[in-house]
């Protein structure tokens, strides 16, 4: 484990289309550079698996435009479930559903703004 993890989305949002997922991305490495000092953190989107084939179209179009539409962002492409803990990027994107039962499922999962403990 290294660092945190912010996650976005955890339930607002059940069901997020292409481009919501993008604007999540950006709000999501805005706020962690804002909170952690960090000049470039990392970005990925949960998904079923790593792999660039796997996920439905969805997760798969905002992957497209989030590794053409901004150069500068340190895009890494899909990550699972247990990436989040594992700190494997430091913002994970996903829709509120996905988000919500990772979380709930994970164990002592707690706010980016709360203290260690």
């Amino acid at each position: 484990m290294r660092g945190r993890t912010v996650v976005l989305d955890v339930g607002a949002n059940v069901e997020a289309d292409a481009n919501q997922l993008v604007q999540f991305a950006i709000m999501g490495e805005a706020f962690y550079r804002a909170l952690m000092h960090v000049e470039r953190p990392s970005v990925g989107l949960l998904n079923v698996g790593a792999e660039d084939l796997k996920g439905h179209d969805l997760i798969r179009a905002a992957a497209r435009v989030l590794r053409e539409a901004d150069p500068d962002m340190a895009f890494k492409g899909f990550v699972e479930g247990n990436d989040i803990s594992k700190g494997t990027v430091d913002v994970v994107v996903t829709d509120g559903f996905s988000g919500n039962v990772a979380l709930k499922s994970a164990p002592r999962a707690r706010p980016a703004w709360l203290a260690p403990g």
